[in-house]
């Protein structure tokens, strides 16, 4: 009997020194999967939320950097 994935999560982090100041950004997300699913389609819905995830951290960083260098 194998056992059926219901929900996947991941959370990012990253913490930025900036001159003298530690500024840290974390985001995490779960999804609910639905209907019977193969491996590889598991897969790629895994991939796709680490790469979104990953996406608001990264967009977060880079407001927080642009802040800071005007």
């Amino acid at each position: 009997m194998k056992a059926k994935t219901t929900k996947i999560s991941y959370s990012s982090k990253i913490t930025l020194k900036i001159r003298d100041s530690f500024y840290s950004i974390e985001y995490g997300e779960e999804r609910e999967i639905e209907g019977e699913g193969t491996d590889n389609e598991l897969i790629e819905l895994r991939q796709q939320l680490v790469d979104d995830v990953n996406g608001v951290v990264d967009e977060q960083a880079e407001e927080i950097v642009e802040t800071f260098s005007k």
